[in-house]
């Protein structure tokens, strides 16, 4: 596998696992029915997100031939396909009424 297939793969990975962290916070907190239990869900899945990809960027930095900036262009891309997925899931529950 190529040295860009690589650092594609490791940053559609991390991507997923974030956006895979974050949705079983927002479906514990949803089905509780709490307000502030899912706006402490969304902060927090936030911030785990911010912590896993900057890891996985040093990691990728300090302990393999990887580019870090392939790596991190793939991440910031798969980021924001996975995002506009949440929030359309997120939006079409909302008008059922499961938010």
């Amino acid at each position: 596998m190529s040295p860009a297939a690589q650092a594609a793969a490791v940053g559609v990975t991390v991507a997923l696992a974030g956006s895979a962290l974050c949705a079983l916070l927002s479906r514990w907190a949803r089905r509780a029915g709490n307000t502030q239990r899912l706006l402490g869900a969304l902060v927090a899945g936030m911030l785990a997100r911010l912590m896993l990809y900057g890891a996985a960027l040093v990691y990728v930095a300090l302990r393999t031939a990887l580019r870090p900036a392939t790596v991190a262009v793939w991440l910031l891309g798969s980021y924001v396909v996975l995002q506009i997925i949440e929030v359309r899931a997120a939006m079409r529950g909302a008008r059922r009424g499961g938010a």
